[in-house]
């Protein structure tokens, strides 16, 4: 079955992806689907990648490196237009740091959370020293120690749009009540509509008998 789909995606040119997530008795897992259009008959195809268990916790950098690994099982990384998920903070950071960023994965800015420090603008005391003619020195410790952020190639990132309503729904709607003035109206307006639903109910039940 997976030498028949990777066949299949090899004559397929563009790629979409969706990727999730969980934690079931103390395991946490990786689902992996991919969807696309038949060039020729416009047929809708999807099929699954993978659906495997992740050593240790789910960190972004442990997405980046399974998602990474499947694209690349299937030769597919390149093809890929868009993965889909939810707003996760490790699936966001995982794009955010070894993802292509465009207007939709809305990067942060760089700065001391990221840990990232000013120094003031002080001059290091190697930069006084006369360097060797001919000579550059490098400081290796630093090249070392620096993280490029290459390791793993994900490309741009799309968040799931039914997970945001989910989340304007609930976390927001839940935090706009702090002011008195909704909260006042969203009650009386949700009170409104119960008692719509309760008499097409009612309705419904005496046209039926």
């Amino acid at each position: 079955m997976k030498r028949k789909l990777k066949a299949a995606l090899s004559e397929i040119e563009y790629i979409a992806t969706t990727a999730d997530c969980w934690t079931a008795h103390r395991r946490c897992f990786i689902g992996v689907t991919a969807h696309w259009f038949n060039p020729q008959t416009m047929q809708r195809s999807c099929a699954a990648l993978a659906c495997k268990q992740l050593k240790g916790s789910h960190t972004f950098s442990a997405l980046a490196c399974a998602l990474n690994d499947i694209h690349t099982e299937f030769n597919i990384r390149e093809k890929i237009i868009r993965p889909t998920t939810d707003n996760g903070s490790n699936f966001l950071k995982a794009f955010r740091v070894y993802g292509q960023t465009d207007e939709n994965n809305n990067p942060e800015p760089v700065g001391e959370e990221d840990g990232e420090e000013d120094d003031g603008g002080q001059i290091d005391d190697c930069d006084e020293e006369e360097s060797i003619e001919g000579v550059e020195s490098v400081d290796a410790g630093a090249l070392l120690d620096e993280d490029d952020y290459l390791e793993y190639q994900l490309p741009k990132h799309h968040r799931c749009a039914c997970h945001l309503l989910n989340l304007m729904s609930t976390v927001d709607a839940s935090k706009a009540e702090v002011n008195p003035l909704y909260k006042r109206v969203s009650r009386s307006t949700f009170a409104k509509c119960s008692s719509l639903e309760q008499k097409f109910r009612i309705n419904h039940c005496i046209l039926s008998n």
